[in-house]
C-alpha cells in the first residue's frame, strides 16, 4: 500500500512537471503562467510527500510545502540547500502575499525549485519502480 502511494506521487508529480515544461515552451503570449505556478506547487507537494512516505516519516495531509521540507531536511542532509522561497505565495502565517506567480522570472525559478527537488526526491528512491 505504501509502495503503490508513492509510486501515485511520483507520477502525479512527474506528470505536472511535464505539463509545466510543456507550458513554458509556449510563446509568452500564449503561457499560461498560473498553470505553471500551480503545477510547481503540486510537484513540489508529491515529490516532497513521496519521500516522507520512503522514509516512513509522518506529516499531516494539509501540511505546506515549507513543512514538508522541514522534515526533509531533518532526515536527509541533501534537502539542506534546497531554497523554496521564490514559490511561496503565502506568508508562513496565512497571510496572502499573493495567490499566483504570473512574472515569467518568478515562474522560472518556481520550476527551478521543482526541478531541484525532484532530482534530490529521485536520486533518494530511484528503485522505487521495484516496490509494490
Amino acid at each position: 500500500m505504501k509502495n503503490e502511494k508513492i509510486q501515485q506521487l511520483l507520477t502525479e508529480a512527474n506528470n505536472e512537471f511535464r505539463v509545466a515544461m510543456n507550458e513554458l515552451c509556449r510563446p509568452a503570449e500564449d503561457m499560461v503562467q498560473m498553470a505553471v505556478c500551480l503545477s510547481a506547487k503540486n510537484i513540489l507537494e508529491n515529490y516532497l510527500k513521496a519521500f516522507l512516505l520512503f522514509k516512513d516519516v509522518d506529516f499531516h495531509p494539509g501540511a505546506s510545502v515549507l513543512q514538508l521540507l522541514k522534515k526533509c531536511k531533518i532526515i536527509d542532509n541533501d534537502f539542506r540547500n534546497i531554497n523554496l522561497s521564490p514559490v511561496i505565495c503565502r506568508a508562513e502565517s496565512g497571510e496572502v502575499k499573493e495567490m499566483y506567480c504570473l512574472s515569467n522570472g518568478r515562474i522560472n525559478k518556481c520550476i527551478e525549485a521543482a526541478r531541484e527537488v525532484r532530482e534530490v526526491v529521485m536520486s533518494k528512491i530511484m528503485d522505487v519502480k521495484g516496490m509494490g
